[in-house]
C-alpha cells in the first residue's frame, strides 16, 4: 500500500471525461437492449410466459440507467469532496490548483458540446431523451464542475488558514 496518499489535482479533468464516456456507453447500452427486446418479442423464444417476463425485465432496465448513472455521479462527487479533506497541501500549489480548475471548465465546455451533437443524433435521439438524469447533468456539466471544484478548493485551501490541520491518512 502508498504510505503518502495524496488528493490528485488532475480529478478535476478526469471528471467529465469519465462521465461523457459513462453516459454515452449506458445509452448505447440502452439502444442495444431496446433493439434486442423488440428483435426478440418477435420470435418463438417469446412464446412462454418466462420468456415474455424477462423480455419485459430487460425493456424495464433501460429506465434503471439513468440511476446507476445518478448513483456513479454522487460517487465520484464524493470521492473528490472526500479528497479534499483528507489531503494536506502547501499553499504554493493554489496556482496550479487554478490552472486545473479553469481548464476542467473549459473540457467540461467542450464535452457538454459533444454530448449535445452526440445526442441529437437520429438513431440515438429517441434513448437519449428518455434518460431522466443523464441529459440533465451532461447539460449542465459547466454549472456542476464549477460548484464540485470551487467547493473542493475551499475545503483544500481553508485547512491552510486553520493552521494545516488534516488527516495523517
Amino acid at each position: 500500500m502508498l504510505k503518502s496518499k495524496k488528493g490528485d489535482v488532475s480529478d478535476m479533468i478526469i471528471i467529465p471525461i469519465l462521465l461523457l464516456f459513462l453516459a454515452v456507453a449506458l445509452v448505447v447500452v440502452a439502444f442495444t437492449n431496446t433493439k434486442l427486446v423488440h428483435g426478440i418479442q418477435g420470435t418463438e423464444l417469446n412464446s412462454t410466459d418466462a420468456g415474455s417476463t424477462a423480455l419485459t425485465k430487460m425493456e424495464d432496465m433501460n429506465f434503471d440507467i439513468g440511476w446507476i448513472y445518478l448513483f456513479i455521479f454522487g460517487f465520484l462527487v464524493i470521492g473528490i469532496m472526500t479528497s479534499s479533506f483528507m489531503i494536506k497541501i502547501h499553499p504554493v500549489f493554489v496556482i496550479l490548483y487554478i490552472f486545473f480548475f479553469f481548464a476542467s471548465i473549459f473540457l467540461s465546455i467542450i464535452l457538454s458540446n459533444s454530448y449535445e451533437k452526440i445526442a441529437a443524433s437520429a438513431t440515438l435521439a429517441a434513448t437519449f431523451a428518455r434518460q431522466s438524469f443523464v441529459t440533465p447533468i451532461m447539460s449542465n456539466i459547466v454549472k456542476i464542475m464549477v460548484g464540485v471544484n470551487a467547493l473542493s478548493m475551499v475545503i483544500i485551501f481553508s485547512k491552510i488558514v486553520r493552521g494545516g490541520e488534516g488527516s495523517d491518512l
